[in-house]
Formats: structure tokens, C-alpha cells, sequence
């Protein structure tokens, strides 16, 4: 008399997929080699900054006193002439953001192109509050941040803008601006 073999995961596995098709080739661009780079690989910039704070002697982080964040000086905050008390509303977070943009990685042409045009269709959406996420230009170099002066600029010019004011940090804090627009026509 011969048993009766019970089904290991593979058998279950096999089982289940039966049925399933592969998918067809993507035709997506690979990802590039920034994107494939994990934090656990030794040569990313996260790995080289955890190994040269172990090699340094100091205290420990519970000798250290607690950090004190100020404002950044370099992230503005705007208001037309009547729009006050909107950008202290605004500071205050008391308009949800509805839509965000994301410039990172853009040229500063391209990124004032799409910042017009993200604007402009804000506007006639009726979009009152939204965020543009633009970096700090940490690593721009030795010209300084390219996008956030940009921004900034665009954002004073710009005649639908009543207030902007940097976002708070945990949504981007210099790194990103809100922006309170005129009630749309």
C-alpha cells in the first residue's frame, strides 16, 4: 500500500499559478544605477557618513544637547499688500494643501516652464493652497541652489499668488514652499 505524498509549498505554489500568464516586456527606461544603489551598499554616501561618524570620537548622543532648529534665513516668506493675515493663516497650515508639484531634477528652464504652467492650472482649477517641493540645493555647488531662488522669484511675480512661506517640516520644511493662491475666477 503506498501513501499518499503530502504537497510541499513548491506543489501549492505550482498549483496556484497554474492559471497565470507572464507579463509582457516593459518598455520603461531601466533603472538608472542611482536608483539601484541600496542603503546597505558600501560605497552609497549614507554607509560612508554612518562609518565616519563611528570612527570619530566625541560624546554620545545622549551627552549631546538637544538640537535647536532655527529658521532657515534663505527660505522666504511673501505677501501681497492686504494678504497678511492669509500668510499667517498659511504659516499656520490652516489651508489644506490640494495639490503638490515636485521640481527635483529639473532644469531651471524646464522647472520655470512647469511651474507656469502648474500655476496657471491651479488657478483655474480653483485651487486655493498647494506645495512646490524644490530642494535646499544642497549638493548644486559652489553656484548655490538653483530651483529655490527660482521659485521664489516666479512666486513674487506671479499676479495669482497672494502669500508663500516655506512648508513645515514634516512636509518639506526650506526644501518646499506653500503657496496661497487667489479664489479662482
Amino acid at each position: 500500500m503506498s501513501r499518499r505524498r503530502e504537497p510541499d509549498d513548491a506543489d501549492l505554489f505550482r498549483e496556484a499559478m497554474r492559471d497565470v500568464k507572464p507579463l509582457a516586456p516593459s518598455r520603461a527606461a531601466p533603472p538608472t544605477p542611482h536608483s539601484q544603489r541600496t542603503p546597505a551598499d558600501p560605497q552609497s554616501p549614507a554607509v560612508r557618513a554612518a562609518r565616519r561618524r563611528r570612527a570619530a570620537p566625541g560624546p554620545t548622543p545622549a551627552e549631546l544637547p538637544p538640537p535647536v532648529i532655527a529658521p532657515d534665513a534663505d527660505a522666504p516668506s511673501h505677501a501681497r499688500p492686504g494678504a497678511e493675515r492669509g500668510l499667517r493663516r498659511l504659516r499656520r497650515g490652516e489651508f489644506p494643501v490640494e495639490v503638490s508639484l515636485d521640481l527635483h531634477g529639473l532644469t531651471a528652464a524646464r522647472a520655470q516652464q512647469v511651474l507656469a504652467d502648474f500655476l496657471a492650472e491651479a488657478q483655474a482649477r480653483g485651487t486655493r493652497c498647494l506645495r512646490i517641493v524644490h530642494g535646499k540645493g544642497l549638493r548644486s555647488g559652489s553656484a548655490g541652489p538653483v530651483l529655490r531662488p527660482l521659485v521664489t522669484a516666479m512666486l513674487r511675480s506671479s499676479p495669482q499668488v497672494l502669500a508663500f512661506t516655506p512648508a513645515p517640516a514634516a512636509q518639506g520644511g526650506s526644501g518646499a514652499t506653500h503657496v496661497l493662491l487667489r479664489a479662482g475666477r
